[in-house]
Formats: structure tokens, sequence, C-alpha cells
């Protein structure tokens, strides 16, 4: 498609996995269905995103499906389908499932271990949790983890992230446990929740770069 320019779609909605580089040939890992096009831009609801290993992710991440305390309907990332990870990764904030809409609340044990190739991921409001290990070894930079919403973070839910460099915990959050930064090798700087209710053991064990610690009065 030598003059295909934009492309535009909705959250949950496209099959849009994933684009070449406009002008460049680029066979994208294991897909050719969009090497030698032109594209310059991608838009779906939630605004324009880069053109780089475009993703989608209720056609990439397997989800589970559940309910709150409340009875709402409820899911949780549970991992990818696939062997091939993009570097970067936007979680919607609900998804279709047999003829019901879930709200994503979660994100669970391992769902990311050991995506190498893993460099940002976008969080939606309405997750109340990240499971232990879910980013573990990969190459996040920076997280933007939701505020007033997220209310704990589980054992070494992003060790050995060694490129991840800065991190503000929410002021959600009440919960972090041991070993949540083990080995985070790059890390210099994080401010802690006000809300936090303690400091576990091991949290910043191997963080070598490590220069300033946010502490709050809680």
């Amino acid at each position: 498609c030598p003059n295909l320019t934009d492309i535009s779609g909705q959250e949950g909605k496209s099959g849009l996995r994933f684009a070449g580089l406009a002008n460049q040939w680029k066979n994208t890992y294991r897909s050719d269905h969009w090497h030698d096009t032109t594209i310059t831009k991608v838009v779906c609801d939630n605004g324009e995103t880069g053109i780089d290993d475009v993703l989608y992710a209720t056609d990439y991440l397997t989800f589970s499906y559940g309910q709150d305390e409340q009875g709402n309907d409820v899911a949780t990332v549970d991992g990818h389908s696939d062997e091939w990870v993009p570097h970067i990764i936007t979680i919607p904030h609900h998804i279709e499932h047999d003829n019901k809409t879930y709200t994503i609340n979660d994100i669970g044990l391992s769902a990311f271990e050991n995506c190498t190739s893993l460099e940002e991921v976008i969080i939606p409001e309405g997750v109340n949790n990240i499971g232990g290990l879910t980013f573990a070894k990969t190459k996040i930079t920076s997280l933007v983890i939701p505020s007033a919403v997220t209310t704990s973070i589980e054992e070494a839910a992003f060790a050995g992230c060694r490129n991840l460099e800065s991190m503000e915990i929410p002021n959600s959050v009440k919960v972090i446990k041991r070993t949540a930064f083990l080995v985070c090798s790059n890390l210099k700087n994080i401010k802690l929740s006000n809300k936090l209710e303690s400091i576990p053991m091991e949290i910043f064990s191997g963080c070598v770069s490590l220069k300033s610690i946010t502490i709050p009065a809680s």
C-alpha cells in the first residue's frame, strides 16, 4: 500500500498489530503485512500513537474474567499470547468478552516477566494491583502508575529492571511487597506514596545507583 499514510481505529476493535517505519523496507519480526508503506500516523481512540511497533492490546494480550466483591465485571491481564512483545504496550481500560464489558483491574503474576524488548507500558485508571514479577527483567525505562487507584505492588514486580531510572509511587499505594525493586541497578530516584504503611525487606537490594529516596511520614 504505497500511498497509505494514516490509520484510525477504536480501542479494542482494531486488528492493527504493528507497522513498518515510513518509506523503509522493514519485515517486523514475523509479519510482512506492513513493509514498504508510507505510514506516518496511527490514531486510535485515545489519541495519536507512534508508528514503530504499534500494538493494540486486545488483539495480543491474554485475560481472565470474573467479578469483584461488588459484583462488577472485571478482567486481569494474565500475559501475552505471542512470543514477541513490542517496545510499547497500552493496556486498555476495558475489554469486550462474550457480549460483556469488563474493566481491567489487575495485572497478574509474571504477566510480562522476561519480555526483554518491552520499554514502556501505559496502565489505565482502574488497575488496583500490580502482581508479583509483573515487569521483572524487562527494559522499561519509565512507568506511570495511575493515581488514586493502584493499591498494591507485589513481590519482585520490577525486579531486574536494569533500565529503570526513576519512579514515583502514587499516594493511593498502601502496600509494596519485598524485593519489589530488587537489582534495579540503574534506579537513581524514587518517591514513595505518602500512604505507604511500611518499607519491606530487600525492597532496594542491589539498587547500586540509588541516590535519593523520599520517605513519607506515614
